[in-house]
């Protein structure tokens, strides 16, 4: 279930985290933001002839993306740890969400199937990666129970700020783990994190009106309604937003 649309304690980055391998994404004619793509883990070097192509993909690509190995440092929360996915691990989760060396280099696991069975912004975070690399450092962060290292949900801004500076998120807990605190708890430290980035002035939330656990959620950080918008997909949704400077003001631990 998304809360908002799809896709506590002040969130603490750790420490550095082990370098990865950049990947290589030679990307087919791209028609309905739908990409035919291919990904290899090891770097390519000029001159070296193209891999043998992924099923369904063509044999000619119109251009290569060199995928940056960033990943952002985990934010930490009071129960759960919130890891971003690698660019090249969105592509592999786009690609075949049963593959399961998404999950190998790390220490968490997907047991409830989060975003393999559930509805995912997936498909629409893997095109503006492609267009805009740097972009992912705003996308999708797996909601990690720290006691057991499940994945009980995900979290993901819609789009790296506009030109205003605003940000909108998304996000989705899994029914078993619904009702426990963990929306609030991701949310305020994502959010948090993004008051700290430059150029984020304004954090949006955007909800069905009858979703009512969706708006006392938003309701209770006092995020401001200021209107309403109809998305295409999703039909009528309220927008509520609030300032970066309001929320540390409410929201950031008191020292």
């Amino acid at each position: 279930m998304w809360l908002g649309k799809p896709h506590s304690k002040q969130g603490q980055a750790e420490g550095e985290l082990p370098a990865r391998r950049k990947a290589t994404l030679r990307v087919g004619r791209i028609e309905g933001w739908s990409p035919l793509a291919q990904v290899s883990t090891e770097p390519r070097l000029q001159g070296d002839s193209p891999s043998p192509p992924h099923p369904g993909s063509p044999q000619d690509y119109d251009r290569r993306v060199e995928l940056p190995d960033d990943i952002e440092p985990v934010i930490r929360c009071e129960r759960i740890d919130l890891h971003h996915l690698a660019a090249n691990e969105l592509i592999a989760l786009h690609a075949d969400a049963e593959d399961s060396s998404i999950y190998e280099s790390h220490d968490y696991r997907n047991p409830h199937r989060v975003l393999v069975d559930s509805p995912s912004p997936v498909h629409w975070r893997v095109p503006q990666v492609i267009d805009n690399p740097s972009s992912n450092k705003w996308f999708i962060r797996w909601m990690v129970l720290r006691a057991t290292n499940e994945i009980i949900g995900s979290l993901s801004f819609h789009a790296p700020p506009d030109d205003a500076g605003m940000l909108e998120v998304g996000l989705g807990v899994h029914e078993k783990f619904q009702r426990q605190g963990f929306a609030r708890e991701a949310l305020t430290a994502l959010w948090l994190w993004a008051c700290s980035q430059p150029g984020v002035r304004t954090l949006r939330y955007t909800v069905d009106p009858h979703n009512e656990p969706s708006v006392q959620l938003v309701r209770s950080f006092q995020f401001t309604h200021v209107g309403q918008q109809i998305d295409e997909i999703d039909g009528p949704e309220d927008i509520y937003e609030m300032s970066v400077e309001d929320f540390r003001r409410l929201h950031a631990p008191q020292r």
